[in-house]
Parts: C-alpha cells; sequence; structure tokens
C-alpha cells in the first residue's frame, strides 16, 4: 500500500526560514499572519523559545497584550535568560498598563517601568533602559525618568550598528530619550535620520510613533514632530463592473486603469483590500500588486460562483486576470461559503467585511482606513452595488475618496450578478446580517437532578433577564438543556450582549441557592447574513442559515468564562464603532466537527476590571 508523503509548507522548511518570514509578514504590519505562522512553525519545531518569543510579539504588535501574555507564560519564555525575551515581558506589562485608567493604570505602569529597570540591569542595554525612562516619565516619577534617559542615551551614543534595522533603533532611541528630557528639536533630528533607515517595515514605524506620542503628551510636546513616523495608509476599494464592449460605465477600461494609476501615484498604502469583479475591482488589484501592496481579496461567496456572477461577464479575459490576481494576492478572504442564490445582500455583507478589516488592520499600524471608489454618481438603483456601498462609508463618519466616471447613458445597468441568477423556488427570500451567539454552561452535565429546577429558576433566568434589558434589538433567543442561541439586531449590541451574559455569570451567590460556584458560560459570537422565518415545529419565529451552523461550531472551542469572536464581528464592530469593545486575535482556530478553521478573536469589555 502506497502511502502519501506529506507535504511541507515552504516557509516552515527549518526554523531559520519560518523566522524569516515571521519578520518579513510583521515588517508589512500584519501581525496576525505573523502570529499564525509563528503557531504553524511551533507546532513543526515544538519547544523553540525563539518562535515562541516571535508569536508572543507579533500578538503584542497585532494589539493584543492580555493573550500575548497568557501565551509567553503557556511557552515557558520567563525562564530564558536573553534580553528580548525578558524585556518582552516587560512591553506586555506596559501594552496592559497603558489599557488601564486611574490609579490602576498609574501602579501598573510603575510595575512595568521597573520591570523594564531589572531588565536594563541584568544586560545594560539602551533599550531597556529607555522604556523604563519613558514609563518612569508616564509613571510621574520624572527624577527616574531623566536619570534613565541620560542612560540610554550615552550607551545608543557609543553604538555604531551595521544592520539598518539596529540604526534605526538606535536613531529612535535617540529621539526616544531626548523627548523623555524634553528635547524636541534634538529628537526632530533623530527622527529624521530614523526614517531613512526605515524600509517599509510598517510595524517599526507604527511602535515607534506610539511610544514617542505617549511622552508627547506627558510632556506636553507638539506630536506634529512625529508625523514623518506615520505608516501609509490602509486602501479598500470598489467600483463598477465592466461590460462586454471593454467599457466601465461610461469610461473605457483603459481610461479608469489611468484614473486608478494616478490616484496611486499620489500616496503609497500599507494594505489594500477589497473583492475582484471585472472592471474596477481587478484594475485596483493589478495596481496595488505592481506597486508590491499586500493585497488582500474578499470574495462574498464561494469563487466558482463570484467568476459567473462578477468577472466572467466581462469577458473571458477578465477571467484569467482574475486567477493571476488571486494567486499573487497575500490573503484570500471568503465572506461565507454560502451559495450565492440571487441574493444581493451578500455583495454589501462582502463589502463592507472588506471595510472592517481594512479599519482593523490600520488600527494595527496607527495608520487611517482609505475608501477608494471607481463611480458614475449615480444614486443607488439596488439594493447593493458601489453606490450603497459609499453610502454606508459615509455613514460611520468616514470620507470617500471618488474617481469620478461618466454615467453610461439612459440605459438601466444590471444589478449586481443579475446575469446568472440561479432558478430559484417560488419567491426569493434574502438573507440579512445579525450578530450570532451561541453558549453553553461548563459544568452543568455534572448537576445532579435535585440542583436542576434551581439553575433553570436562578442561572439561566438571569441570563434572559440580560437579553430583555436589548428590547427589540434582542430578535431571537432559545435554549435547551444549558445551551443558548440569540440573534440580535447589529455587531455592537450582540457584542454588549454576550459580554453581559458573561458578567451576569460571575456572582457570589450560585452556591447560596445551592448551585456550584464553578458554573461558568461559554459564548462564541459571529457576524452574518441569516434567513429569518417560521419556525415549524414551535410555532413561532426563527432564525436560520450556514452562519448559524459556523457560530454554533465556535463556542465549543472557546475557553470557559471569555467570549470569542470571529473576524466578521470583530470587523463590523470596527467599521460600525463599539466603544468600550476590543478585540484581541487568538488565532486561526479550529472550530468544532471538523467544521473548518477560522481567525478567532477574544472580546474584552475596556471599561470592565478584569
Amino acid at each position: 500500500m502506497m502511502t502519501e508523503t506529506p507535504q511541507i509548507e515552504p516557509d516552515l522548511a527549518d526554523a531559520a526560514t519560518a523566522e524569516a518570514k515571521i519578520k518579513s509578514l510583521e515588517g508589512q504590519g500584519d501581525g496576525l499572519a505573523a502570529f499564525d505562522l509563528a503557531l504553524r512553525a511551533l507546532n513543526r519545531f515544538p519547544g523553540d523559545t525563539r518562535l515562541g518569543y516571535l508569536a508572543v510579539r507579533a500578538l503584542a504588535r497585532g494589539g493584543s497584550p492580555t493573550t500575548a501574555l497568557d501565551y509567553y507564560q503557556r511557552y515557558g519564555l520567563d525562564a530564558v535568560n536573553d534580553r528580548d525575551t525578558a524585556a518582552l515581558k516587560a512591553r506586555l506589562l506596559k501594552d496592559l498598563a497603558l489599557a488601564e485608567r486611574g490609579r490602576r493604570r498609574h501602579l501598573l505602569l510603575i510595575d512595568a517601568a521597573d520591570a523594564y529597570e531589572a531588565v536594563y540591569a541584568r544586560f545594560g542595554d539602551a533599550y531597556s533602559a529607555v522604556n523604563a525612562a519613558t514609563l518612569n516619565l508616564l509613571a510621574r516619577r520624572p527624577g527616574r525618568a531623566t536619570t534613565l534617559a541620560e542612560r540610554a542615551a550615552a550607551i545608543a551614543e557609543k553604538e555604531r550598528p551595521r544592520k539598518p534595522a539596529d540604526r534605526y533603533w538606535r536613531y529612535a532611541t535617540l529621539a526616544e530619550t531626548a523627548l523623555v528630557r524634553g528635547h524636541a528639536d534634538k529628537a526632530a533630528r533623530a527622527l529624521e535620520a530614523a526614517v531613512k533607515l526605515n524600509v517599509a517595515n510598517y510595524a517599526e514605524l507604527a511602535s515607534t510613533r506610539r511610544q514617542l506620542r505617549l511622552i508627547c503628551a506627558a510632556a506636553r510636546i507638539d506630536g506634529a514632530l512625529l508625523d514623518p513616523l506615520r505608516p501609509p495608509d490602509v486602501l479598500t476599494y470598489l467600483g463598477h463592473m465592466a461590460d462586454a464592449a471593454g467599457n466601465i460605465r461610461g469610461a473605457s477600461v483603459a481610461e479608469v486603469e489611468r484614473l486608478i494609476g494616478d490616484y496611486f501615484g499620489r500616496r503609497p498604502f500599507a494594505a489594500a483590500y477589497g473583492a475582484l469583479a471585472c472592471g474596477s475591482d481587478i484594475l485596483f488589484a493589478e495596481a496595488c500588486l505592481a506597486r508590491n501592496i499586500p493585497l488582500h481579496v474578499v470574495l462574498p461567496f464561494p469563487q466558482t460562483e463570484f467568476i459567473t456572477t462578477s468577472v466572467r461577464r466581462g469577458g473571458e479575459a477578465w477571467v484569467h486576470r482574475f486567477v493571476d490576481c488571486l494567486a499573487k494576492a497575500a490573503r484570500v478572504v471568503h465572506a461565507t461559503e454560502d451559495s450565492y442564490l440571487g441574493d444581493d445582500t451578500l455583495f454589501s455583507y462582502g463589502a463592507r467585511l472588506a471595510m472592517g478589516l481594512a479599519v482593523l488592520r490600520a488600527r494595527q499600524l496607527g495608520a487611517d482606513a482609505r475608501l477608494a471608489a471607481v463611480w458614475d454618481g449615480r444614486a443607488p438603483a439596488h439594493a447593493a452595488g458601489t453606490a450603497v456601498d459609499i453610502g454606508f462609508w459615509r455613514g460611520t463618519g468616514r470620507q470617500v475618496e471618488l474617481l469620478s466616471i461618466p454615467p453610461a447613458g439612459p440605459a438601466k445597468m444590471p444589478a449586481p450578478g443579475k446575469s446568472a441568477r440561479p432558478k430559484t423556488h417560488g419567491r426569493r427570500q434574502p438573507r440579512r446580517p445579525h450578530a450570532l451567539l451561541f453558549g453553553d454552561v461548563v459544568g452543568f452535565s455534572k448537576l445532579p437532578d435535585a440542583s436542576l429546577p434551581a439553575f433553570h429558576k436562578f442561572f439561566m433566568a438571569r441570563l434572559a433577564r440580560v437579553i430583555d434589558g436589548f428590547g427589540k434589538g434582542a430578535l431571537y433567543r432559545n435554549s435547551w438543556g444549558d445551551g443558548i442561541f440569540a440573534v440580535l439586531a447589529d455587531a455592537p449590541m450582540g457584542a454588549r450582549c454576550a459580554l453581559a451574559l458573561q458578567a451576569a455569570t460571575r456572582s457570589d451567590r450560585w452556591v447560596r441557592l445551592g448551585l456550584p460556584q464553578t458554573l461558568s458560560l461559554r459564548l462564541g459570537a459571529h457576524y452574518g447574513p441569516v434567513y429569518e422565518g417560521f419556525d415549524y415545529i414551535q410555532r413561532s419565529r426563527t432564525f436560520y442559515g450556514a452562519h448559524v451552523t459556523r457560530t454554533a461550531r465556535l463556542e465549543p472551542v472557546t475557553p470557559p468564562g471569555e467570549v470569542y469572536v470571529t473576524d466578521a464581528l470583530a470587523a463590523a464592530l470596527a467599521i460600525e464603532g463599539g466603544d468600550g469593545l476590543a478585540c484581541d486575535y487568538v488565532g486561526t482556530m479550529p472550530s468544532a466537527k471538523n467544521y473548518g478553521s477560522f481567525p478567532m478573536y477574544l472580546l474584552r469589555d475596556t471599561k470592565r476590571r478584569r
């Protein structure tokens, strides 16, 4: 019997190759992809502390300090006698401190400052000394801050690194020490030298800028001197499709291609997110690839159907260009695995997912997300399309950069995908995106029968009251045993409901009610398009669809007491707004019952003390 030799991912040929690729992804500002690759590398090379260090650093740079600290301890990095590894823990403590407010923030800043100073005492390096200086300044210990800044500057002045990356950090350190001591002009000169040494490493720029902004705010220094550090913005793009005659509305494909080329000539971008329909989308994508801008393709539904509905309509040449762009993309995301079924809601859902992912990436870099759209200026004629997506983006308070083209004349333009609508039985039923929550109670299966009445009367009733508090926004709820399923109107409401449900389970009264104190809830949350219909068994309203099934597969892999959410919900929160809500990336995780792997985030309430 023949057996196949497992194929080794090229980036994982050896630990050194994996490390180089991880650093490359970090340099592009894609900390999440860097973390995922580091996890795969650790599976292949278990116990490699350098890979463990890179995984934790990638998470930290991606804005997930709580999760990063958990991985730091999981990989046993406390036992590693290495400056970078020791300083990384101090950096995580710093990030946790900066996420707090008031007295707790002050105390954690002191802890982080002391941790950096301990690293400096062991290794005598400028990096740890300058971080200790900055944190002491933020903790209102100016004397200690100045002393440490002077020591860091003295060390950095003597260094003569050869590598551009090391020289960059030398100048960044000199700029930071100057700011701590109030020497803004000297800091500006050091930053000018640092930026010249940075070769599109957006993660470095973002990290330096975040750090120095803290000093400027604390020392009342004009933050404009940090403008040279600003990474390029992140692009999300869309526009009209091409027709078989080679036109995009009232313009030729060549004219639109020149328009897009001129737009890219005016500014650089760190990354780009959008679909790959024939016409504007593919022209944007090709312009990105020609300029080495990482392209993240977001398709609204499966690739084969998308080609039929939105690519081949312009001619077979567009199909070849689609395939070429897809092969060169940094990442391909399918907003849903569902069939199109003539439901244009999926186009809007995919466009908004691309927008949200762009906003998430921009936040990681400390940059802005920009929408560029090829548009003929006509009002929406359908429930989905360029004009609708532009209106949604504007509705979030953001500006659109329009690449204007003439309309195509009086003839009515077809709706997205109209040329290939499948045959359906009877009237098509649209799907609408909502927040979906699935949860179960850890420890329920061990409850004796005598405890079940109290469980339902007190524990489940308390959860029910939480859902009641969301009024008409709570569109649906159901339970069976310890299982909970709820549908909320939008992403922010779904996230707040999930966190409120978790908070409601944290009580010291369960024992007094005859229940074990160890009862805890785990919740998985998603945001996706679902059907609303009639449950013929219960004779009541219900919601159903593939995204309900997807959500149900998330809850079993969620740690007790936490809320895990998909990138779709995290992106929706980013684009729609979610004050006091944070999503910490935890990696691409396998779901239950082999349903697939999904990028997952830990949902947190930033206003709650943990």
